[in-house]
């Protein structure tokens, strides 16, 4: 089924470094925000900027959530077992 989704996308990927996650019996809601400098501000205290929301029913998240950590978990062991190639 997703490999015969339609891209209806009409803006670029986001970038987000922190997320606030709510969660009710209704619904699961992921805020993500970009932490960092006010553009042109880079000497100054760093701010929050809002990107993104997701809003979802709780049997997806869970889902969602199994499916992500799978991810990582190969993630992770993929690069334990290449060489370290860190300057």
């Amino acid at each position: 089924m997703l490999a015969q989704a339609d891209d209806e996308s009409v803006s670029p990927p986001i970038f987000s470094n922190q997320v606030q996650i709510s969660i009710s019996s209704e619904e699961v809601v992921l805020d993500f925000y970009r932490a960092g400098p006010a553009r042109g501000q880079i000497e100054k205290s760093p701010h929050m900027a809002f990107v993104q929301r997701i809003i979802m029913p709780p049997s997806a998240a869970a889902m969602f959530a199994d499916v992500f950590a799978g991810l990582i978990k190969t993630a992770k062991s993929d690069t334990s077992n290449s060489p370290d190639t860190s300057l």
